[in-house]
């Protein structure tokens, strides 16, 4: 017999009264204490009952872990920084501070009444450099200059070195109040210890170190030019020297010209004179044997080296001979030795005169002689 729809109805009722009664909900399920072994967790969807996995639920905390993480890292960068900036303050503090104490820091370390400058830092510790280098010098509230100090590298001293407008005294002392209003002065002086250069225990006078820089700088010019004239007087004299060698060899006298003579082929120690032989073309010596081709300098004559060549059988060609004032030279054209100049006398007019004969070949200069 078939069901009708309400009999299907009602069974279908009842299974799943049945079902739900069998079932168990989530407030039946065991508790447990720890998550080892644990892939998921059951929970409700609507009505439907479904698994969660751990790895969904674990993901904000790991997301706020992370940016838990990056917060931290940025906060320690952040203090490293701070801590550098912090540490190279510091340092640049502690630099300005060690800069003050050096000497040419441009800063003021110390001050300094102008009537107590010869009482400082002359105790023998001074020689340690323990002191400040640069000072104020004070004269009642008014800053009148500055002063450096310093030693030197064997402790035999301590300098002062004064950048002021007060002037020195005639007695070389440095004046209290006096000074220029136009001009600014540097003054040194040094203070001995051991100094075997300055008395122990006292200071040398104040200098002021323009006027010893211009004597040094006149020194050093007068030296200077007394070197150079010695060097100029010098190459003058080397010069001179050369240019009279020079036209000694370029120029050599001889005493006349003879037609034909019978020349010697001797060497003689002293000659009384040089001759041109026409007919040979050759200087000849004049000896108590005639007329030699070789001889020695003396006093009067040039030797035979300055006329002849080595083997004594050509004159000298590129040489100016002269004869009583004239000119000589040897003339390839013509192939002997011809004047190429003339004579040239300075007379007074009364002298030019007298001259019972005026030579043709001589240049004649005159003067008026002064009556009075």
């Amino acid at each position: 017999m078939a069901l009708t729809d309400e009999e299907k109805q009602e069974i279908i009722a009842a299974l799943l009264e049945e079902i739900k009664a069998a079932s168990s909900g989530i407030e039946d399920l065991n508790v447990v204490d720890t998550l080892t072994g644990i892939n998921s967790l059951p929970a409700t969807y609507g009505e439907e009952l479904v698994n969660v996995p751990l790895t969904l639920l674990q993901q904000p905390a790991t997301d706020a872990a992370d940016a838990a993480n990056e917060a931290a890292t940025a906060a320690n960068n952040a203090a490293t920084a701070a801590n550098e900036a912090a540490s190279k303050a510091t340092t640049a503090a502690e630099s300005a501070e060690a800069a003050s104490q050096l000497p040419g820091s441009g800063q003021v370390v110390g001050s300094v009444n102008i009537t107590e400058l010869d009482s400082l830092y002359v105790t023998d510790d001074n020689r340690k450099g323990e002191m400040p280098v640069l000072l104020q010098v004070k004269y009642g509230t008014l800053n009148v200059g500055i002063l450096r100090v310093f030693s030197d590298g064997s402790g035999h001293c301590i300098t002062q070195v004064l950048t002021t407008h007060n002037i020195l005294n005639e007695d070389g002392t440095l004046a209290e109040s006096s000074h220029s209003d136009t001009e600014v002065y540097v003054y040194y002086r040094s203070y001995s210890f051991t100094s075997p250069n300055i008395t122990t225990g006292t200071w040398s006078s104040w200098q002021d170190i323009t006027l010893t820089l211009r004597s040094q700088l006149v020194t050093y010019i007068d030296d200077s030019d007394k070197t150079l004239q010695t060097n100029i007087e010098a190459e003058a004299s080397e010069r001179e020297s050369a240019d009279k060698e020079l036209m000694e060899r370029a120029t050599v006298s001889f005493d006349g010209i003879v037609a034909i003579a019978s020349v010697r082929a001797v060497s003689a120690t002293e000659i009384t004179g040089v001759v041109f032989v026409k007919l040979s073309n050759v200087f000849a010596g004049v000896f108590s044997g005639g007329y030699c081709s070789n001889w020695a300098a003396t006093d009067s004559y040039p030797s035979a080296d300055m006329y002849m060549n080595s083997t004594r059988d050509e004159i000298l060609k590129d040489k100016i001979y002269t004869c009583d004032g004239i000119p000589y030279a040897w003339s390839e054209s013509e192939n002997t030795l011809v004047q190429v100049g003339r004579r040239m006398e300075i007379l007074s007019e009364e002298e030019y005169e007298q001259l019972s004969t005026k030579g043709d070949s001589t240049i004649y200069f005159t003067y008026e002689e002064d009556d009075a």
